[in-house]
């Protein structure tokens, strides 16, 4: 069955699914001012707030507020989606419950709040342009594990959307950055705290590929599709190479043939990107708007109903029902966007 609620109410319920190792974000009052120190609380509860490794971290400062409470409020959403949405926990507690486990992790919530409280702190580097100091040849010398998590496609790619980004739009792409920054630091925070703390178990090695599952996927995720209909980007594309990126669609073009992060096969990244998506603090940057729209999940689709009386408003749903450009089939009426979780649909 599905329910509605308010967004600052799903926000305040999704709070009861976390342990107490989340107490810094079940104090949260939603404040934007004070989500950067929210988020350096909750990487310290973790041991993950040493300044010396966790460089991406150390530069929050330059990241706005808002972008800020974003981060904040992705993983609520996230945790509270995870809970009532059927077919993605499933998937989801498929992929990871045994890596959680041996990782010495008990639930989803661990994962989540890597990957959603590391997802935007890129923007620091993103928004220095031409002044970062990432060039072209950064991202060759940086690296992850084995692919996962995500589709192949992510791995081949990569590098080469990272020079796109740099090239035609003379920045630091802040996913590709992150994801790989993340998973560098973390392993370097896991090996020094080893070896600092012999005698205790939460530092085992198992940690290692819980990291790289996260890092993949925020490394993933503001890397772009576009569809076989879309011309000039298209173009784009096959000048960097980024052929994989390029969605075949149906006769017509109006339908895509195969979305890629299928969300039985990557539950994960489905579940991330249609948070980050849907995520509304980015878009009005103001709690109390964000609180003028419902939600309805079900067990295979959520419902977004908004009818705040700004122009901001039509963007907002404009950008739920393109998701059926690249993520999941979706329908739409004047003021509300339904996204639909079955590959089958």
């Amino acid at each position: 069955m599905k329910e509605s609620i308010t967004y600052l109410n799903l926000l305040k319920e999704s709070k009861r699914f976390l342990s107490g190792r989340f107490n810094p974000i079940k104090e949260y009052d939603f404040c934007p001012s004070e989500a950067k120190e929210i988020i350096k609380r909750q990487f310290s509860v973790f041991g993950k707030d040493k300044g010396r490794y966790n460089t991406l971290l150390r530069k929050i400062d330059l990241i706005g507020d808002t972008r800020c409470a974003h981060i904040v409020f992705t993983f609520l959403l996230g945790v509270f989606i995870y809970d009532k949405a059927k077919i993605i926990k499933d998937a989801i507690d498929i992929k990871v419950k045994k890596l959680l486990k041996d990782a010495g992790h008990d639930d989803f919530a661990f994962l989540w709040f890597l990957i959603c409280l590391f997802h935007d702190l890129g923007y620091a580097e993103e928004n220095k342009k031409e002044n970062s100091k990432a060039e072209l040849c950064w991202v060759c010398g940086k690296k992850l594990g084995k692919c996962a998590g995500v589709p192949r496609l992510y791995e081949d790619s990569y590098q080469r959307y990272f020079h796109y980004r740099k090239t035609e739009h003379n920045v630091t792409d802040h996913g590709v950055f992150a994801g790989l920054k993340m998973y560098e630091d973390l392993c370097r925070i896991q090996k020094e705290q080893k070896e600092l703390n012999p005698n205790e178990d939460v530092w085992r090695d198992e940690l290692i590929p819980l990291y790289n599952l996260s890092s993949w996927v925020v490394l993933a995720h503001n890397i772009w599709f576009a569809k076989d209909t879309e011309t000039d980007k298209c173009a784009t594309y096959r000048k960097y190479e980024l052929d994989e990126l390029i969605l075949k669609t149906e006769k017509g073009g109006c339908r895509i043939k195969k979305y890629p992060i299928n969300p039985k096969k990557y539950p994960v990244l489905f579940l991330f990107c249609l948070v980050d998506l849907a995520e509304p603090m980015k878009q009005f940057k103001n709690p109390d708007c964000c609180n003028k729209i419902d939600f309805e999940i079900g067990p295979d689709q959520i419902s977004i109903t908004s009818k705040i009386p700004c122009m901001l408003n039509d963007q907002y749903l404009q950008n739920l029902a393109q998701a059926s450009d690249w993520l999941a089939v979706t329908t739409k009426t004047d003021n509300q966007v339904t996204i639909h979780f079955s590959p089958k649909y």
